[in-house]
C-alpha cells in the first residue's frame, strides 16, 4: 500500500488544511506514515509569514534528495503559503503569478509539484491519477484529536496590512456557508468533541445568508453556541477594526463560548499602526476591550506584537510597552519584523537593526513573564473547569495550559479541579 507523510509549518489554519489533505489521501486508499523515509508521497504544507519558516523548508532539500535517490517513485508536493502567489497586478485578482512559480521551480528543483492550498482536487489527482472535485464546503476533514478540533470558516484576507503576505498567498476572502459550518460542528459534538475552534485569517469578517438576508460572525457564533451538547467554543483570529460590541455581547451571553480572545494590537503607536495599514488607533482598540471586559469580567486576552517595524522609534516602542503593562495580557505572541517580498512594508527602509529588534523582543518577553506568573498565581487554591486532553494534560475554559493530576479515566471530559500550583507555563490542577 502506498504511504504518505505530511509536514506542516505555520498557523492553525495550515494544520487544519493538512487535516483536509490527510482525509483526501486516506479516502483514496493511502496509508499515513509518521516518517518521510518510508513514504511514497511527501506533502510540505508551508508558511511564509517569516523568512525563518521558509528557511526551514529549504533546509529539507538535502534530505529529500537522498530519499529520492533511494525511492525513484517518491513524489514531493509543496503547498501552503510558499507554493504560489496571487498576481495583484493582473485584472483577475485570483490569478497566480507565473514569474513567482518559475522562480520557485528554479529554487526548489527537488519539488515535483507546486499546488495551491485550496486545490485538493490536484492533490487527489497526483495521488491517484484520477479526477475528483472538492470544494471549500464539501471537503472531508480528518481531525488530529477527537477531543479538540479546528473548524475553518473562511480563507483568504482582504485587509492588506503592509507587513503581511497572506493576501498574496491565500487570496481574497472566501467564506464557507453557514449550514456547512454548523453541520460540521454538530457532527463533531455528536462524536464527543469538547473544544471547537473556528478559524479564519479574520473570523469576524465572515458573512453568510439566512433566508436571503446577510448575517455576520456574531450570528454564526450564537448559532453554534446554541447547539445542544457539552462543549466549549472559541475562535481565531479577530481583527480589531472588525471586532464590535455585538460580538462582545454574544461572547458574554453564551456560557459555551470560552472567556478568551486573541486580538492582535501589533503596535500601540498610532504612527506605526498607520504605516501597518491596520485601520484603528490604540484608543479604538482600548475602547473595544474595555467594553468586552465590562460585559465579560473574567475574559483572558492575548495579542500579537511586531517589534522593529520600519520607522519604529524607541518612543514608539515605549508606547507599546506602556500599553502592554496597562492591559495585562495572558499571552503575547511577539515577532521581529521580517520584510516579505511583495508586501507594502518590503518597500520601506528596514531601518531597525536586528540587534535592536532582538532587544525589544526580549524586553517585552521579560514583562510578559512577570505578568503571566502573577496572573496564574492568583488562582492557586481556586476551583477551575478543566478539559482533560490526556492523562496528564488539559486546558482551562480560558485556555490556560494545565498539568493534570489524576487525569486517567477522565480523558475527553470536562471536570472540576483545584489549582495546586502555578508557573509561567500554566497551572497544576488536581481533579
Amino acid at each position: 500500500m502506498s504511504k504518505f507523510h505530511i509536514k506542516t509549518w505555520g498557523c492553525q489554519l495550515n494544520y487544519a488544511d493538512s487535516e483536509k489533505i490527510e482525509a483526501v489521501l486516506l479516502g483514496a486508499g493511502w496509508i499515513k506514515s509518521e516518517k518521510m523515509e518510508d513514504s511514497d508521497l511527501i506533502i510540505l504544507n508551508t508558511c511564509s509569514v517569516r523568512q525563518r519558516a521558509e528557511d526551514k523548508v529549504a533546509g529539507l532539500g538535502r534530505k529529500i534528495k537522498k530519499l529520492k535517490s533511494k525511492n525513484k517513485n517518491l513524489k514531493v508536493v509543496m503547498t501552503g503559503c510558499m507554493s504560489q502567489r496571487i498576481d495583484r497586478g493582473c485584472k483577475d485578482k485570483t490569478a497566480y503569478d507565473p514569474k513567482y512559480l518559475k522562480s520557485m521551480r528554479r529554487r526548489f528543483k527537488w519539488i515535483d509539484y507546486f499546488v495551491n492550498i485550496g486545490d485538493l482536487s490536484s492533490i487527489y489527482k497526483i495521488a491517484t491519477g484520477k479526477k475528483r472535485s472538492f470544494s471549500h464546503d464539501n471537503a472531508e476533514q480528518s481531525y488530529a484529536s477527537s477531543i479538540a478540533a479546528f473548524v475553518p470558516i473562511s480563507k483568504g484576507c482582504n485587509n492588506f496590512c503592509t507587513y503581511c503576505i497572506v493576501p498574496y498567498t491565500r487570496g481574497k476572502e472566501e467564506h464557507r456557508s453557514l449550514n456547512s459550518i454548523v453541520r460540521e460542528v454538530r457532527e463533531l459534538v455528536k462524536n464527543g468533541c469538547k473544544l471547537i475552534t473556528l478559524l479564519g485569517q479574520n473570523v469576524n469578517s465572515w458573512t453568510g445568508t439566512v433566508k436571503g438576508k446577510n448575517v455576520g460572525f456574531s450570528y454564526l457564533l450564537a448559532k453554534i453556541a446554541r447547539i445542544r451538547g457539552e462543549f466549549w467554543l472559541t475562535f481565531l483570529t479577530s481583527h480589531p477594526k472588525d471586532f464590535n460590541d455585538e460580538l462582545a455581547d454574544v461572547m458574554a451571553k453564551y456560557d459555551k463560548i470560552c472567556p478568551y480572545l486573541n486580538l492582535p494590537i501589533q503596535s500601540a503607536s498610532n504612527k506605526v499602526l498607520e504605516k501597518m495599514n491596520r485601520g484603528y488607533t490604540w484608543l479604538d482598540y482600548l475602547a473595544k476591550i474595555e467594553y468586552l471586559s465590562e460585559k465579560l469580567p473574567n475574559i483572558r486576552l492575548s495579542t500579537d506584537v511586531i517589534v522593529g517595524f520600519p520607522g519604529e522609534t524607541e518612543e514608539d516602542f515605549e508606547e507599546t510597552v506602556a500599553f502592554i503593562e496597562k492591559i495585562w495580557y495572558g499571552m503575547i505572541y511577539i515577532s521581529e519584523f521580517s520584510p516579505r517580498k511583495g508586501t507594502g512594508a518590503a518597500l520601506m527602509k528596514d531601518d531597525v537593526p536586528l540587534a535592536e529588534k532582538k532587544r525589544r523582543k526580549k524586553r517585552l518577553e521579560s514583562i510578559q513573564v512577570k505578568i503571566m506568573k502573577k496572573q496564574n498565581e492568583r488562582i492557586v487554591g481556586k476551583e477551575v473547569e478543566v478539559l482533560v486532553l490526556s492523562s496528564n494534560a488539559g486546558k482551562t475554559k480560558d485556555l490556560r495550559d494545565v498539568e493534570v493530576i489524576s487525569g486517567s479515566g477522565k480523558i475527553g471530559k470536562i471536570v472540576k479541579g483545584k489549582v495546586k500550583s502555578a508557573s509561567i507555563g500554566g497551572l497544576v490542577v488536581k481533579i
